[in-house]
C-alpha cells in the first residue's frame, strides 16, 4: 500500500500506524503484527515513521520483540500520533524540506 501511494505522489514520509491491541481482540497470534512491523521495514524510498496503540495489552514480550523488529529496520516508534507527527515534521525541517533533501 506504502509503495502503491507513494509511487504516484511525492510523499517522502509515511506515518504507519498499528492498533496493537486488535490483534488479540480479533486473533490469538502476534505473527500478523510482526509480520506488518517486518514488512515496513522492507519499504525503500521513504522514511517510514511506526505509531503504536495499545500495545501496553499484547501479551508479555510482544511489544518488545515489536520494538526490536523496529528498531533493527531503522524505524522510529511513537505511542501517539502527535508525537510522531512532531517528529516528522522536524526531520523535515533538518533535512530542508518534505523532499528529504539538505
Amino acid at each position: 500500500m506504502i509503495t502503491a501511494v507513494t509511487g504516484r505522489l511525492p510523499y517522502r514520509d509515511v506515518v504507519a500506524h498499528v492498533n496493537v491491541q486488535s490483534f488479540f481482540t480479533y486473533g490469538t497470534t502476534a505473527d500478523p503484527l510482526l509480520a506488518y512491523a517486518r514488512h515496513l521495514g522492507e519499504v525503500r524510498g521513504v522514511r517510514v515513521t511506526l505509531v503504536t496503540r495499545n500495545g501496553e495489552f499484547a501479551p508479555p514480550g510482544v511489544e518488545d520483540e515489536l520494538m526490536a523488529i523496529a528498531a533493527a529496520a531503522g524505524i522510529p516508534v511513537y505511542r501517539s500520533m502527535e508525537a510522531a507527527a512532531i517528529a516528522v515534521a522536524a526531520g523535515q525541517r533538518f533535512c530542508g524540506g518534505t523532499d528529504g533533501t539538505a
